[in-house]
């Protein structure tokens, strides 16, 4: 397999009856353990439960005498990792919560209470008695789950498909980007499939260190929470915080943040991504979250006075994140991804246009390789995009529509093409964060509705509980990926909805099951009674006008700074000769120095270590297989502790 696409040349199938059957049983029995470990720790092991589930039926398949292809592989890992993150019908019991909970009765709009002006279209009115059998089989439950469904999964699919597939065409087809880590999901699936010795050996030994780090890392923390109602951490999760303390950065700079992750696999992501782009990547995290929280307090209190009133020595990393975000960066955030997008947009205005050229007369490669017309892309994209705002419009009449549809077409355009660039060159989705609240917030629209019921667009987050969604970024990704194992794209999508419809019924049947067996939240579900309330605070200050917009100054020197940064990257460039990406830097920008710090060391120990020890050729080729094979052992461990925990609750939570 060559750096950018394979050497087989012919497009295999990889939906097939084997496949298909491994998709639906890790949609169906995976998904409680994702959904149960959410619910208790917080954790996130959607990339545990996909590895079990493709080294479980590529050792079935070799088992029967009938081995798995690397295309059947690679659609079991493809499909099945974003539909069992999904678990929908959790937002209902959020909704549940949100409603009764004492934290939002605290607030009031307009001198009322903020939980009575909640529409029946997103949650049965306080006092129904719908809310005290805690069940989601009720009449007053239809519309909103109705309403979710379509603008979330439907009309949301329909414009993130066509995104995909359109920048599949630009970033992967014609730009032919590197997607650092579209080459380590393709390793494991050849890996898994071809069983090269040279490469399984490989393979096998980074396995063994990740599950070897995996036990102080996951397994112990599971175990004991799970199984002994206590958590003993042997090794911080989820980092290393340097922000207070004896030895805090706030010594120095109060109000920095700063800390090192405890999570290797940012280590390895140094391996793959090439090393200015880590660097810069750091550059800009430093920037922000270093420099930057210390000299908006510091140096500019008058711009920032809630900040400065609400941070004091002591804060933890987490606590700095998430006041400093809120009180400083939204705005600021805001103009950098957008600017970032325009001017990656602007600078790559050539290709786009070549590709949209092409697209429009249906070139035979684009044809050949999977791609459906412009048309039919644009048609999917305008349909989406219009009829989400439909509805929204219709259960919000009076917000602007202009606004909604401009944001919505535009904002989805924007998000998906900046963060399939970001994926292109670091491995890192950068997402536009805010764009919604901060529309609402510049069109001074006073009420509630927009709060609960937004458009579906790119890059939109649809609830408070929503984990982080897939969509054209990470399918452009997966494009990638798919040129690397000669997978028909095609096939992915196709098994995807097919996971979509199956993982919408299996959300239903586990939330109303793990609902029916005690609250949520409650002490069964620890994580829950954190984090719950933390997001009805936050969607409480949203809708009460608690969290406000800047002042044009703000927004005037955002868009200098990051002229600034293009301009001298650019001319530093032209002089030196090192690549520069705009992007990495936002996206750095975005990233706590937790996340990019460990990446600059894994670059520094790729780069300036093991590839003058072994050589450029071996390390070239085989560097994939090492990160490919720790996460992959990292993943089984994880998933195994999961599984066990499961099994420990299951004996009493039967209703006997």
């Amino acid at each position: 397999m060559s750096s950018e696409t394979s050497d087989r040349g012919s497009v295999l199938p990889g939906l097939t009856r084997r496949s298909a059957l491994a998709v639906v049983f890790t949609t169906v029995f995976l998904l409680p353990v994702v959904l149960y470990l959410q619910l208790v720790s917080g954790a996130i092991i959607v990339g545990a439960t996909v590895y079990v589930a493709a080294v479980l039926f590529t050792e079935i398949a070799r088992i029967s005498g009938r081995p798995m292809t690397t295309q059947e592989v690679f659609v079991i890992y493809f499909a099945s990792s974003p539909t069992i993150l999904a678990a929908p019908f959790a937002e209902f019991v959020f909704r549940s919560y949100f409603v009764n909970s004492p934290y939002a009765r605290g607030f009031f709009l307009d001198g009322r209470p903020l939980v009575e002006l909640i529409p029946a279209w997103w949650a049965p009115a306080i006092g129904s008695t719908a809310y005290d059998v805690r069940s989601l089989i009720h009449a007053e439950w239809i519309m909103p789950v109705g309403i979710f469904l379509v603008q979330f999964v439907v009309l949301w699919l329909l414009q993130e498909i066509a995104l995909g597939y359109l920048c599949g065409m630009i970033f992967v087809e014609e730009q032919e980007l590197p997607f650092p880590t579209a080459h380590v999901q393709a390793q494991v699936c050849l890996t898994l499939a071809e069983r090269e010795p040279s490469r399984t050996r490989i393979f096998s030994l980074a396995s063994i260190l990740g599950a070897f780090y995996a036990v102080p890392m996951y397994v112990v923390p599971t175990l004991s929470e799970g199984l002994l109602g206590a958590r003993y951490t042997p090794i911080p999760i989820p980092w290393i915080d340097l922000t207070a303390g004896s030895f805090g950065i706030e010594r120095m700079l109060p109000g920095a943040a700063l800390g090192i992750s405890t999570d290797l696999s940012h280590v390895l992501a140094g391996f793959i991504i090439p090393f200015p782009y880590a660097f810069q990547m750091l550059l800009g995290s430093i920037a922000v979250w270093v420099l930057g929280n210390w000299a908006t307090r510091a140096l500019f209190p008058t711009y920032f006075p809630d900040w400065v009133s609400e941070w004091s020595p002591g804060m933890s990393l987490g606590l700095v994140y998430q006041r400093s975000i809120i009180r400083v960066w939204i705005v600021p955030f805001i103009v950098f991804t957008v600017g970032a997008a325009v001017i990656s947009l602007i600078g790559q205005r050539k290709y786009i246009m070549d590709v949209l050229r092409r697209a429009t007369r249906m070139s035979n490669a684009f044809s050949a390789k999977g791609y459906p017309s412009l048309l039919v892309l644009l048609g999917m994209y305008l349909i989406g995009t219009v009829g989400s705002v439909a509805v929204f419009w219709w259960f919000v009449p009076d917000f602007p529509v202009l606004v909604a549809f401009a944001v919505t077409l535009v904002g989805g355009l924007l998000h998906a093409f900046v963060g399939a660039r970001a994926f292109a060159e670091t491995g890192y989705q950068v997402t536009i964060p805010y764009m919604w609240q901060g529309t609402v917030l510049a069109s001074g629209y006073s009420g509630i509705g927009p709060w609960l019921l937004t458009p579906a667009f790119s890059g939109v987050m649809p609830t408070p509980v929503s984990t982080a969604r897939t969509g054209a970024p990470a399918w452009a990704n997966m494009i990638k990926s798919a040129r690397l194992t000669d997978t028909n794209i095609n096939d992915f999508f196709k098994a995807y909805l097919m996971a979509v419809t199956i993982s919408i019924f299996s959300s239903f049947v586990f939330v109303s099951f793990f609902w029916s067996i005690a609250p949520i939240p409650s002490t069964v579900y620890p994580f829950t009674t954190i984090q719950w309330p933390i997001e009805v605070l936050s969607t409480s200050m949203w809708a009460t006008g608690e969290i406000k917009g800047q002042g044009m100054e703000i927004i005037v020197a955002s868009l200098a700074i990051l002229l600034a940064i293009a301009l001298l990257g650019e001319l530093l460039r032209v002089m030196t000769g090192v690549p520069f990406s705009l992007v990495a830097i936002v996206l750095g920008f975005t990233l706590l120095p937790s996340t990019t710090i460990p990446t600059v060391i894994g670059g520094v120990i790729a780069n300036f270590i093991l590839r003058r020890q072994l050589g450029d050729k071996w390390w070239m080729s085989y560097r994939t297989t090492i990160v490919a094979g720790f996460l992959t052992g990292l993943a089984v461990m994880t998933g195994f502790s999961v599984a066990l925990v499961m099994i420990s609750k299951a004996s009493w939570v039967l209703p006997w």
